[in-house]
């Protein structure tokens, strides 16, 4: 059956779970978590600028919803890869596909970090 061979069609579920210890949330842990605020892979060069903090919808802040540690194991220079998921609050926005920021972060694998 193509589904189970990974063939689409179907529909994949993920869940959260609770960290064995708070420490685990630390960005030198690589986290993939829901809420609370971003656990930044690289803390130097963090999001500035109204463009990346903004809702393109309505103008106002977009809410940190998670963030997802995606490696790319083949290249050492994007080795660790952090996706953050931001969301704006209103609905109208989000129904516009307005209201969605996905940011980007990667390091190499040796860093300073």
């Amino acid at each position: 059956d193509s589904e189970r061979e990974g063939g689409g069609g179907g529909i994949l579920l993920g869940f959260s779970e609770e960290p064995e210890a708070p420490r685990y949330l630390l960005r030198h842990f690589f986290p993939s978590k829901i809420g609370g605020q971003p656990a930044w892979l690289d803390p130097i060069r963090l999001p500035q600028g109204d463009n990346q903090t903004k809702c393109c919808g309505c103008g106002g802040p977009l809410s940190f919803l998670l963030q997802l540690y995606a490696p790319i194991n083949l290249k050492d220079e994007c080795f660790h890869r952090t996706l953050y998921v931001f969301t704006c609050t209103k609905e109208e926005c989000l129904r516009k596909n307005l209201g969605v920021t996905v940011l980007r972060c990667q390091l190499r694998r040796k860093n300073p970090y």
